[in-house]
């Protein structure tokens, strides 16, 4: 996924401040990853979502070292709001299913400790 060059540099060498579009741009980008990280944890492709969640992750740090630099007028505040909620329900998604991932795990992991306290009873 091509991501959006949030600082860059003219042949001169000034450096370009993001504008409110770039600062768009990023969080549109936020949210095709997100999109991907829940079709992945819809698929249960657990190594999937952890390889996006690194990028996901690494986009946001970029965002937020730069998007205090920039002022959005009213309909990008708006269209920012917009793609904020999206980002927030799809997130929410993830945790939940996150969390019946991790019972699942919990109650297998305590399964297999009361098989092996059987096992080491019967041995012994």
């Amino acid at each position: 996924m091509e991501r959006v060059n949030l600082v860059s540099q003219t042949k001169q060498g000034k450096v370009l401040i993001p504008n409110g579009l770039d600062v768009l741009s990023a969080y549109e980008q936020l949210l095709a990853w997100s999109n991907q990280m829940l079709s992945r944890v819809r698929a249960e492709d657990w190594a999937g979502l952890i390889e996006l969640e690194l990028e996901y992750v690494s986009d946001i740090e970029r965002l937020s070292q730069f998007e205090s630099t920039v002022h959005l007028d009213e309909r990008e505040q708006l269209q920012k709001l917009e793609l904020v909620q999206q980002l927030l329900d799809q997130d929410r998604e993830i945790r939940e299913r996150l969390m019946k991932r991790k019972t699942e795990l919990e109650g297998a992991l305590a399964t297999m400790n009361r098989q092996q306290q059987l096992a080491d009873r019967y041995r012994n």
